[in-house]
């Protein structure tokens, strides 16, 4: 390789160090560090802001198909490399799941046992149920005013919460759920404890309920493994194209996407659920990226946002490309996976979904945490100015792929940033996501370095 190919791979491998770097870091950085994480957060979103303002200086398309110095053997070797720990991971949970009967972390626990009232007949929605262990306890132990609100029915102890988890006695539950007295002062505690149910959308269950129904809890990780296989099969098979042209970048992609840890950890050792959400979403973009004509992106983004509200609202601006077939399409979907659970319990829908994200407590993992009410209020309204300037900035008047992918990288940070929870299983979605918005900025057309940093927001 030449000198100037040989910089450009240079400043590819330290990019993919310093990403790698960071996400490390939020392991160490994780409770009690709310302000250092949104620090790493930014300044991840600030490189790769650098990497797609800056991408023309580096190299332009000749240099960029010149550099490929191996075959595409490499790519699906390092595709493959990656792809066995997961097997491997998933392998090991599912036989964890079989030796303890006991699925780890309370997300995966809370949808099995959700599925497990469904078969019954009961909405998880319901008011009156207790699923949410980790706010019925956070909110006992952690709130004093609750106190003077809560009147137990019973003297409460670990056993009988323990008894009610394994059996679902809802005669039990209710035994543990206190009554709230109607005093106007108590009105937070009551909306508390009225949702204590099921917290994700119901498009999760149903994709889950296969896996459950053939695997029991094992089922949790062979759901996320399929939908990662079945995620990347898409990825090959729509760029491989761009993929053949451009093995590196393709096998820098992989690595952005498959290597750091909170993907691995938090959806195949613990049970964090982001990752299906993630991968609907995404898959919807690339999919209007590809067959722009199509219903197939507005029901994936309904599906995702179904599932999971975030990551899915982040891609929501999408909706201004669509036309207005798609939009249509985009919200009769959307009613067609809420519509049965708003039917049948609308207030319990309402409060585990919507009123839940305004009432519960903030963090250490949050910087809403360490700062006063004031100031994150001033944040939130500085992300918003900054969210509508950014999307002029980068002339989405047009739908511009790679300026879109930058977008959408600036709504999930700042999402994240003025969040009252920042856990590491969040990152899954910044993880994958950053891995496609880096094939995407060198694999797409891009302005002529002459032009520099202003026509960018041009490209074709």
């Amino acid at each position: 390789m030449n000198r100037k190919k040989n910089s450009f791979f240079l400043f590819l491998v330290l990019y993919l160090i310093s990403v790698l770097f960071v996400f490390s870091l939020f392991e160490d950085y994780d409770w009690n560090y709310g302000k250092e994480r949104t620090g790493l957060l930014l300044f991840l979103f600030l490189l790769s802001s650098l990497l797609y303002f800056y991408r023309s200086y580096i190299t332009n398309k000749k240099n960029l198909k010149k550099l490929n110095f191996s075959t595409t053997g490499l790519l699906f070797f390092t595709a493959l490399i990656l792809s066995i720990q997961f097997f491997n991971e998933t392998y090991s949970s599912v036989k964890k799941i079989q030796k303890t009967n006991e699925i780890p972390l309370d997300q995966g626990q809370n949808v099995y046992r959700a599925w497990q009232l469904l078969k019954k007949g009961i909405s998880p929605y319901r008011t009156d149920l207790l699923l949410d262990l980790d706010l019925y306890y956070k909110e006992l132990r952690q709130n004093p005013s609750s106190k003077k609100c809560l009147k137990f029915k019973t003297d409460i102890s670990r056993q009988m919460v323990a008894q009610y988890w394994d059996s679902l006695d809802l005669e039990l539950g209710k035994k543990l759920i206190p009554e709230v007295h109607e005093a106007e002062a108590c009105k937070k505690e009551r909306l508390i404890f009225s949702s204590l149910g099921y917290k994700y959308g119901p498009a999760l269950l149903g994709i889950y309920a296969p896996f459950f129904q053939f695997f029991d809890k094992s089922g949790i990780f062979l759901a996320h493994l399929s939908f990662l296989i079945l995620f990347l099969i898409c990825f090959f098979y729509f760029y491989q194209k761009e993929l053949a042209e451009n093995p590196i970048i393709g096998v820098f992609t992989f690595i952005l996407m498959l290597f750091p840890a909170p993907l691995l950890k938090n959806g195949f050792i613990n049970s964090a659920n982001d990752l299906i959400g993630t991968v609907l979403a995404l898959t919807g973009l690339i999919l209007f990226h590809k067959r722009s004509d199509k219903l197939y992106s507005p029901f994936l983004l309904a599906m995702s946002v179904a599932c999971k509200t975030l990551p899915g609202l982040a891609f929501i601006p999408l909706l201004y490309f669509f036309s207005w077939k798609q939009r249509l399409s985009f919200f009769l979907f959307s009613v067609f996976f809420f519509s049965p659970f708003l039917i049948l319990d609308f207030e319990g829908v309402l409060n585990n979904l919507f009123y839940f994200n305004f009432i519960r407590s903030s963090d250490s993992t949050a910087l809403s945490y360490f700062v006063s009410k004031e100031s994150m209020f001033f944040f939130k309204l500085s992300s918003l100015f900054f969210i509508g300037w950014f999307w002029r900035k980068l002339n989405l008047k047009v739908f511009n792929l790679s300026a879109f992918c930058l977008f959408v990288l600036s709504c999930l940070t700042l999402i994240l940033c003025i969040s009252k929870v920042f856990h590491n299983n969040y990152l899954v979605w910044i993880q994958i996501f950053i891995g496609y918005c880096f094939f995407i900025w060198f694999t797409q057309n891009f302005p002529n370095k002459t032009r520099g940093i202003l026509a960018a927001k041009n490209e074709s």
